[in-house]
């Protein structure tokens, strides 16, 4: 990490405004390990994938959420900066990209990480022209991640999360999805439909390191239709719990390409971000294009 040329683009408001407080301290500890260090923080949403598409750097450090990364990682894609190295210090609600890649919480033991980690390739998922590091989601919980208010993030964490999807749970959702794949497609009514490339999925489901991993060529989708009784969702929290996608309905499919056919304005969640889509999508794995550093 010695004489790199380093950014840091912080989100002053996540972390319950912690990050504003971290991000000088963050600066002066990678100063004094030998870096030249710019400090950037954004101030209004795609301030980070400009930031980030800046030419210079051998290294982005991003203190934020899984958003503010979202859009640095978009950045550096589009200006095609394939060789800077990402450096995560997550100060998000759920951070399902961090603990995906075993980045810690503790901004202290992520830096250390950033300092004295290694650099290794995953894969980004293209979403018409978006991206998402880990997952696009349409139906139940979608519209929960989209609309926390950032105030009531700082106030509750997590726990806002929680509060506002516990309501979710317990509406019938339907929603019509037409799916077309290399070799299958699907037409049916799903309460959920997620392309991922994560471990983690709203700080609440987990997969398992021999059914995802982050730099394979392929997305997950995860297709979960809305429980016709309690006995199957009992069932189905059982399956969440074992990491068992098949069966009761539930279902998970690996891919490299998919397209949705929207029939009508879809709302979804790319990495927590609002996206209204009224055109198919072509949702496609580009393999190995960003570089972030993780422990050795």
């Amino acid at each position: 990490m010695k004489e790199k040329n380093l950014v840091i683009i912080a989100n002053p408001c996540a972390g319950r405004e912690k990050a504003r407080r971290i991000a000088p301290k963050v600066a002066g500890m990678l100063a004094e390990v030998g870096c030249k260090v710019t400090l950037k923080f954004t101030q209004a949403k795609g301030d980070a994938r400009e930031f980030a598409k800046e030419k210079g750097f051998d290294v982005v450090v991003v203190i934020g959420g899984d958003g503010t990364l979202n859009e640095v990682v978009s950045g550096l894609i589009d200006s095609q900066n394939n060789d800077v190295e990402v450096g995560y210090i997550p100060m998000g609600s759920t951070n399902d990209f961090a603990r995906s890649l075993k980045i810690s919480r503790h901004w202290r033991r992520a830096l250390k990480t950033i300092i004295s980690g290694e650099a290794q390739f995953i894969d980004i998922c293209r979403f018409n022209d978006d991206y998402f590091a880990y997952v696009a989601a349409h139906g139940i919980f979608a519209e929960t991640s989209c609309s926390v208010k950032q105030k009531f993030k700082n106030l509750f964490g997590y726990l806002a999360y929680l509060i506002r999807g516990a309501g979710e749970v317990f509406r019938k959702n339907n929603y019509h999805i037409k799916l077309e794949l290399e070799n299958r497609t699907i037409d049916d009514n799903y309460a959920l439909l997620a392309f991922g490339n994560t471990r983690s999925l709203g700080g609440i489901l987990k997969f398992k390191d021999d059914v995802v991993a982050m730099s394979d060529g392929l997305f997950e989708i995860l297709l979960v239709k809305n429980p016709k009784s309690f006995w199957q969702l009992s069932r189905m929290l059982k399956r969440f719990a074992k990491s068992d996608w098949m069966g009761d309905g539930l279902e998970m499919i690996q891919a490299s390409k998919a397209k949705v056919l929207v029939e009508k304005e879809m709302l979804w969640s790319l990495d927590g971000e609002k996206y209204m889509m009224n055109e198919n999508i072509e949702v496609e794995n580009l393999h190995n294009v960003v570089k972030l550093i993780v422990k050795q």
